[in-house]
């Protein structure tokens, strides 16, 4: 008992036996459905054998106007081996049937004492034996000996001109037959049935060290161990799509739980310094304290705070989406015009071009802020009377310069928040990390790759909400 209920809690071996049982049935149906069907219809052709024979003897009656007289004294065959009788309105019976069979009409089964009168009954007893002509199978001869062991015959009775007719055929060899399907058939079905249950044991196993192997993964997963994977190498089913679903997130549960740590080393870091320098302003209080760098500095660290918390809101979608559809070179536009100028006094370079004919769905302000964040990146490591392109171009928003631009290998980390590519690297280095959180919460893509200038290229490329006329520009 035990040992049933472990294997009914492993799923992969319950549901393969589950299966195994349901072919079990539909095994056990068809058959005594195919058994039913072979009977019918076995059954059928011998009611037509007699119903055609019947009709041929009832086309003599009536050209007759009633028994035709060789019936009675055709000596070829004898009235013993014929396998009909009539009985006429005045109830004298010609063959060797009881009257009370033309009773009723029809089709019925009947047993050779209740069809077959006394004289014929002890002629069959008797030891004289003589060629028996069957209608069933007109070249076939049978010997007495097999016709005394036909018990079972099919009877049809039915009006002909003068009385009845009877016409009847034994059935014996037809039942045997029919007697021998289940004989055959069960044999085979029990021989099916038990590979069946072996086989789906067999599979249920199989699929049940998969699904050991899924829980044990995700135990191990539990525990910490991120490391593991569970796909093989080559999907081949939904189980294997699964479990390299769960490797996918794995996967990416491993790289937030590094980033975590990474942006928790970064902050308290970040923090640090601000915090340093403003416990030691507040520990030499005196007449000249600068109240002005002090309040500086804790506007620095409300500004961390404010930027970290404003990505964690972007990111977990805490923002009302957009409902209103932004034009990208309006974008472009209010950008330029607020850094124009600025940029100009710096000896730097901006030259915005305008070749977006699109529409966006968007927040206006979370886009001016990326942009703006990026071009202020751009002023800021671009170095001296460097150049800047601002563009929009069908769908997409391009900040490019001419300076130094940013090593390959470190594309992905600035856009990691509170990420500096050096101690002495200005900034707090959650400007990119804003721009990467404003960019998914417009389910955009933020791309960082090298500028056709020699700089750096990042651009926005929006896949959602993209409305190519301009009938909604703003």
């Amino acid at each position: 008992m035990y040992l049933v209920k472990a294997l009914f809690r492993m799923s992969g071996v319950r549901y393969a036996l589950l299966q195994s049982v349901f072919f079990i049935v539909v095994l056990i149906l068809a058959s005594w459905f195919l058994q039913q069907q072979i009977t019918s219809q076995t059954r059928q052709d011998i009611d037509e054998e007699l119903e055609f024979y019947a009709q041929d003897l009832k086309e003599s009656f009536t050209l007759s106007n009633g028994m035709p007289n060789w019936y009675a004294q055709d000596e070829q065959i004898p009235i013993e081996n014929r396998f009909d009788a009539f009985r006429s309105y005045q109830s004298k019976v010609y063959g060797t049937v009881k009257s009370a069979v033309f009773n009723q009409t029809g089709f019925f089964t009947m047993n050779d004492e209740a069809l077959f009168d006394a004289r014929y009954l002890r002629w069959l007893k008797s030891g004289t034996e003589q060629g028996l002509n069957s209608m069933l199978v007109l070249q076939h001869e049978a010997t007495k000996e097999d016709y005394q062991h036909l018990n079972r015959w099919r009877v049809y009775v039915t009006d002909v001109v003068g009385g009845k007719i009877a016409v009847y055929m034994p059935i014996d060899e037809a039942e045997d037959v029919l007697d021998l399907i289940p004989v055959i058939v069960w044999p085979i079905g029990v021989l099916l049935i038990l590979v069946s249950i072996i086989g789906g044991c067999l599979f249920g196993a199989f699929q049940q060290r998969r699904l050991t192997k899924i829980s044990q993964g995700l135990s191990k997963i539990a525990q910490g161990n991120l490391a593991i994977r569970l796909a093989p190498e080559k999907c081949q089913d939904d189980l294997d799509d699964l479990m390299a679903s769960i490797d996918s997130t794995t996967e990416k549960l491993d790289q937030s739980i590094q980033h975590i740590k990474h942006h928790a080393q970064h902050f308290a870091h970040e923090l640090r310094t601000p915090l340093t320098h403003l416990k030691n302003e507040l520990e030499m209080l005196s007449p000249t304290l600068d109240l002005d760098r002090v309040s500086k500095k804790v506007d620095d660290i409300i500004e961390i705070f404010n930027v970290i918390q404003r990505i964690s809101r972007l990111t977990n979608r805490q923002i009302a989406p957009a409902d209103e559809f932004i034009a990208l070179n309006n974008v472009i536009e209010s950008v330029a015009d607020l850094y124009q100028e600025t940029l100009e006094e710096e000896g730097k370079l901006l030259h915005v071009q305008l070749f977006s004919h699109v529409t966006i769905r968007a927040d206006r302000q979370m886009l001016i802020q990326a942009v703006s964040n990026l071009l202020e990146n751009a002023n800021r490591y671009a170095g001296d009377e460097a150049e800047i392109w601002l563009t929009a171009e069908d769908n997409e928003i391009r900040v490019e310069d001419n300076g130094s631009g940013i090593p390959l290998d470190l594309l992905d980390k600035v856009q990691l928040p509170l990420f500096r590519r050096s101690h002495n690297s200005q900034g707090q280095g959650l400007g990119l990390a804003l721009v990467k959180a404003i960019t998914e919460f417009h389910r955009a893509d933020l791309i960082l790759q090298e500028s056709q200038y020699g700089g750096l290229c990042v651009r926005i490329l929006f896949k959602e909400g993209v409305n190519k006329s301009s009938e909604h520009q703003s």
